[in-house]
């Protein structure tokens, strides 16, 4: 399978069309979205490579890369370049296919789901024509557009359709699921929802239990009655107080009378 370029970043748990705005990223690599936020819709491998090795021309070319390093930013004008590109009579299919990918997958990470599905659907008239060098991690892309914004409109079956052709293309389905998973409008639509962990989440183990403190017998307060061990009550002022017993100091002779022994005459 190819390495992943960049599927999503910061998969929560907000569903529905109209969530709130993708965190900032580049090509590629993973944004950071915070609570609420959409996942972030990249390709999911290089579309081209920065000395464009392959046989794809140098028009097709320079769409494919803007796309690839803005794809992921806000406020980089690149919808508004990419739907120049679509629109432009002057433009190859091919062109064509890369810009209505690339703004599919800006309307998908904006929450305008409805619009990113539109641009799928023509974008996949012009994928047939897109060189064999970007044609597969093209319609990888579209797929990956398609997965998410299916799920987020609640058609599950598209969205399914989407993760068949996904792994027909070589990627593994479960990446992409837990796109759908994450921001489907019917979860229940999609039963392997139920089993599938948010991507990058990790599991916490649950905090210690608090130690429960030994509880020690309270002290019997002063002044107040206590009971004895044969079951008699006395209080603390009427206990019979004992003298403690000295012994006679020992004489000398073992006599054991008080005072030096007399001298012998």
């Amino acid at each position: 399978m190819a390495a992943m370029f960049g599927v999503v970043a910061g998969l929560t748990a907000g569903c529905g069309s109209g969530g709130s705005e993708t965190g900032e990223t580049g090509a590629g690599a993973p944004g950071q979205a915070g609570p609420g936020a959409r996942p972030v819709i990249t390709p999911p491998e290089e579309l081209v490579s920065e000395e464009n090795s392959g046989d794809l021309p140098e028009a097709t070319a320079r769409v494919g890369l803007d796309c690839q390093r803005e794809v992921g930013k806000r406020g980089s004008g690149l919808a508004a370049r990419m739907d120049q590109v679509a629109n432009s009579s002057s433009s190859t299919n091919s062109q064509k296919a890369v810009a209505l990918v690339c703004g599919a997958a800006v309307a998908a990470n904006e929450g305008r789901d409805k619009e990113a599905l539109a641009r799928i659907d023509k974008a996949k008239t012009y994928l047939s024509d897109a060189p064999s060098s970007i044609q597969r991690p093209l319609m990888a892309f579209s797929a990956s557009v398609e997965v998410k914004s299916a799920a987020a409109e609640g058609q599950n079956e598209r969205a399914e359709a989407a993760l068949q052709d996904l792994a027909e293309l070589g990627y593994e389905r479960n990446d992409f699921l837990k796109i759908a998973c994450s921001v489907a409008a019917d979860p229940a639509g999609l039963p392997e929802c139920a089993t599938v962990a948010p991507s990058g989440g990790e599991t916490e183990t649950p905090p210690d239990e608090p130690e429960t403190p030994e509880t020690t017998a309270p002290e019997t307060p002063t002044g107040e009655v206590s009971e004895t061990d044969d079951g008699a009550t006395q209080s603390p002022d009427e206990g019979t107080t004992e003298e403690p017993e000295t012994e006679a100091p020992v004489s000398p002779d073992g006599n054991g009378d008080d005072g030096p022994a007399p001298a012998e005459s």
